[in-house]
């Protein structure tokens, strides 16, 4: 179950966000919100590491618009980072391309998802394929 008033509990066949609605629940990050939850000295999470607590209901329910058309409904988790000082982990979910991430940043504290950020690293670092 999500925890939410919907009573939803994710199945395989509900992988692509938006498919769940949690009005006001699902915040879209600008950049500067996004970075201000970064610190200087991150501390990657081992691949084998368990999540904090379970944060697919919320990526469930992101609004498709804030995906801009990239699909990211294997649920492919290839880095997540630990910001120790200010209680919060950035999970990057994986889509077709290479270099765009649906990062979701976890409060450890409050143990829910402030928000998530559609992070596109070859519009804002130049990279390429």
């Amino acid at each position: 179950m999500c925890g939410c008033s919907c009573k939803r509990t994710p199945t395989s066949s509900a992988l692509q966000p938006g498919r769940a609605r949690h009005a006001g629940q699902v915040p879209l990050l600008t950049a500067d919100q996004f970075k201000a939850t970064m610190e200087q000295h991150p501390v990657p999470v081992s691949p084998d590491g368990e999540p904090p607590f379970d944060f697919w209901p919320y990526f469930l329910s992101i609004p498709p618009a804030d995906v801009a058309g990239f699909d990211f409904s294997e649920r492919i988790v290839t880095h997540a980072w630990t910001m120790p000082q200010l209680a919060v982990q950035h999970v990057l979910v994986h889509c077709e391309d290479p270099n765009v991430f649906l990062a979701l940043v976890l409060d450890l504290d409050a143990r829910r998802v402030r928000g998530h950020h559609l992070l596109d690293l070859s519009k804002h670092y130049g990279l390429a394929e």
